[in-house]
């Protein structure tokens, strides 16, 4: 698959040097990282939640635990990184390593349901159903329910750092 042309935008909070190359795969340790560090059971749990419903009912789709998260605007990124608290990260332009690669354009809020205006009403963890995760999982796998500024683009491919943007 191809981005269609446009530009790519990846955040993290290290400064990392231009024309690095940037390995997908760690998404699974940190939600594995942040159960066993912090007893986090709703990481584990929605992340497994998208991953079967994502080999059940999207299996060309890409796992999000092998894949690197970017957005094809700035405007997402800056919305993305405001919405998950990435005070201080930077952004880097980037391009896929691979010609052929796995991609998927879905609603970052989507994988929040407690962030979600889906669920809007709802403020704790504990008030949704089993149905209301996959619910939201298969929002995000079909990709119909895509805001402004709620894009993310996950791809299973390395990433080139183009360019440091801030």
């Amino acid at each position: 698959m191809s981005t269609g042309g446009h530009q790519l935008y990846w955040t993290t909070n290290i400064n990392i040097e231009t024309g690095a190359i940037i390995e997908p795969g760690g998404h699974k340790a940190k939600y594995i990282n942040s159960f066993v560090m912090n007893d986090n059971v709703y990481f584990m749990y929605y992340e497994t939640i998208l991953e079967l419903v994502r080999q059940r009912n999207f299996p060309d789709k890409p796992s999000r635990y092998d894949s690197l998260f970017v957005c094809k605007s700035l405007d997402d990124i800056h919305h993305f990184m405001k919405q998950y608290n990435r005070i201080g990260h930077f952004i880097y332009n980037i391009k896929p390593k691979s010609q052929e690669f796995k991609i998927h354009h879905g609603n970052f809020k989507s994988v929040s349901p407690h962030r979600s205006s889906k669920f809007c009403n709802k403020n704790a963890i504990g008030c949704y159903t089993h149905q209301d995760y996959l619910d939201n999982a298969f929002d995000y796998w079909s990709g119909d329910n895509i805001e402004d500024n709620c894009m993310e683009v996950c791809i299973a491919s390395s990433i080139i750092l183009l360019e440091k943007i801030s």
